[in-house]
């Protein structure tokens, strides 16, 4: 979700100004670039090359989540009894 309104805060910007005078030059070397510019230009490339819905799509790739996996799937799965996890395997198998 977080990147969802960042893409959305960032469209906001490159719409209000036009996102071609918000864009750095393309050739410009991004060791020169800010952190917020290769950021513009970077949504900038991506909106132009694939539109807005595509945009949104490949942004939605790299969500990353909270939390610490492992941890959480140990709480989980040491718990898990083997002849239950059968047991239940087998209802929803005869559900089907």
């Amino acid at each position: 979700m977080r990147a969802v309104q960042v893409l959305l805060h960032s469209l906001r910007s490159l719409a209000m100004t036009g996102w071609k005078t918000r864009c750095i030059i393309w050739t410009m070397k991004t060791v020169r670039m800010t952190d917020e510019q290769i950021r513009v230009t970077g949504l900038a490339a991506l909106l132009e090359k694939l539109g807005p819905d595509g945009m949104i799509r490949f942004l939605q790739q790299f969500e990353t989540g909270t939390g610490d996996y492992s941890t959480e799937r140990h709480r989980w799965v040491d718990q898990l009894d083997m002849d239950l996890l059968i047991k239940k395997l087998r209802e929803q198998q005869s559900k089907t």
